[in-house]
């Protein structure tokens, strides 16, 4: 059984939950310097995003595109497939997309607002884990572009195409541990005997 991506709502209560049923066919890092411009060099600027030649480190990305297909498990009769296809699925990722209040963060949590007030004051989008191999990177769901390819007679997709760009937040206190995974594996590429670096020192 090969090793499943996932996303996690970072939540006290019960979180969202996005296990990969396909694993993304494409994952892109981004990231890009700028040189700020003489307007924003008169003005405050973060320090931990500010070079000592005055260049700017614009926020790091990662872009996702990854298949949701519930033909298999229509044919298997698992579960509730046959019934609601891929929908809640991704309901889940609007949801990971949208601008919440932090009461209303984790799933029992927002039944119980809705329930007492009967309605939600939006304000910030929820912090999301990504999970991927030996990587744990707190994040948010900036960008969510989802094309629906096929559906059930009552018009519900099972197939669907899903297109997204994470932000990670490298403030948040697990980017930590992802700092010290990323110097494990660069110790690693130094001590590997295959690599141009451990032959010629």
């Amino acid at each position: 059984m090969p090793t499943k991506g996932a996303l996690i709502e970072y939540s006290d209560y019960t979180p969202l939950l996005l296990g990969f049923e396909f694993n993304p066919e494409n994952i892109t890092f981004s990231r890009s310097t700028s040189e700020p411009s003489k307007k924003s060099q008169s003005q405050k600027k973060d320090p931990d995003k500010t070079g000592s030649l005055g260049t700017v480190a614009d926020d790091v990305t990662f872009s996702l595109e990854f298949l949701l297909d519930a033909t298999d498990r229509m044919n298997d009769d698992t579960g509730l497939a046959a019934a609601l296809g891929v929908q809640p699925q991704i309901d889940v990722i609007e949801r990971m997309a949208t601008l919440q209040s932090s009461k209303s963060q984790g799933v029992l949590k927002l039944l119980t607002v809705l329930k007492k007030t009967g309605q939600i004051t939006h304000k910030k989008l929820p912090t999301l884990l990504f999970v991927w191999g030996t990587r744990i990177i707190p994040c948010r769901l900036t960008r969510c572009s989802i094309n629906n390819e096929a559906f059930l007679p009552v018009l519900i997709p099972y197939r669907a195409r899903v297109d997204l760009t994470l932000t990670v937040l490298e403030d948040h206190p697990l980017y930590a541990a992802e700092q010290v995974r990323q110097l494990a594996m660069i110790a690693a590429h130094h001590l590997d005997p295959g690599t141009h670096i451990a032959n010629n020192i």
